[in-house]
């Protein structure tokens, strides 16, 4: 769903200062690899993470440290898309540990890895878990009750998600997160967006083609960023399903589709 597709690092990046304690029975040059595992993911590098990881893995996993090494490598696998690894060992990294940090961040990106698998009823357990290590209006609470607002809605439960996304909007106001989740309260069904559009008649230009194809297109105007947006929609869909069924079809004429909630029309 285009609408999710921000930093998700962002959210629950590792946390160093986290990494720089509790020493516990590592060898010297297991320490070495940690920090520079940690390192290469903070720097992107997430293939040299996994490599740090896996050599530091050879002589200390049995170690107490060895619960951050498999939360940092299952982090930097999600993000190289190996997500049966990353599930393997963040599930490793909560079986094991006792820092909260890690069991609020490692419960969240195994509630995403659900979420992307479509697993609604699952992440929406990730999440939940989540949010009891996680302190009341602090990162990344946002992150969790804005994907507990979209995996609801995935559901059908409209007004649970509301008081999500209420709170994302009301504990971190002025947030990127926040503005998504003003778009998405108050809604209760979903549609297709065809396009967004600086200028109205290139909106219109595209929902009249969408019409002559028999397509229930329109032009909807909405604030992003203090600027007027003219957003093409197609359709009102009662459930996420309906709306997915049609993505195929509408994305031969306009390939950058994707499906969105709206207030839905019977």
């Amino acid at each position: 769903m285009a609408g999710n597709r921000w930093a998700w690092a962002a959210g629950w990046s590792l946390v160093l200062a986290g990494l720089a304690g509790c020493n516990g029975e590592v060898t010297p040059e297991g320490k070495k690899l940690l920090t520079s595992a940690a390192e290469a993911f903070e720097a992107g590098n997430n293939q040299a993470a996994v490599h740090h990881v896996d050599a530091f893995m050879t002589d200390n996993s049995g170690s107490r440290r060895a619960d951050e090494a498999y939360y940092l490598r299952g982090l930097a696998r999600y993000r190289l898309k190996d997500l049966s690894g990353a599930e393997s060992d963040l599930n490793k990294a909560l079986g094991r540990t006792k820092l909260q940090h890690i069991r609020a961040h490692a419960t969240n990106a195994l509630g995403d890895i659900a979420y992307e698998r479509g697993d609604m009823a699952l992440a929406e357990h990730m999440y939940l878990q989540a949010l009891e290590h996680i302190q009341r209006g602090l990162k990344p609470a946002d992150h969790t009750h804005y994907r507990l607002g979209c995996v609801l809605q995935r559901q059908g439960r409209w007004e649970a998600a509301d008081l999500h996304f209420d709170k994302v909007m009301y504990f971190f106001e002025g947030s990127e997160l926040a503005r998504l989740a003003s778009r998405r309260v108050r809604c209760s069904g979903w549609s297709i967006q065809a396009g967004a559009f600086e200028k109205k008649a290139n909106a219109d230009s595209v929902a009249e083609r969408l019409r002559r194809q028999d397509l229930q297109a329109v032009s909807v105007p909405v604030q992003e960023a203090g600027k007027l947006v003219f957003l093409v929609q197609v359709g009102s869909f009662r459930t996420y399903e309906q709306a997915a069924a049609e993505l195929d079809r509408i994305r031969k004429l306009q390939s950058d589709a994707f499906v969105v909630t709206t207030r839905w029309k019977q």
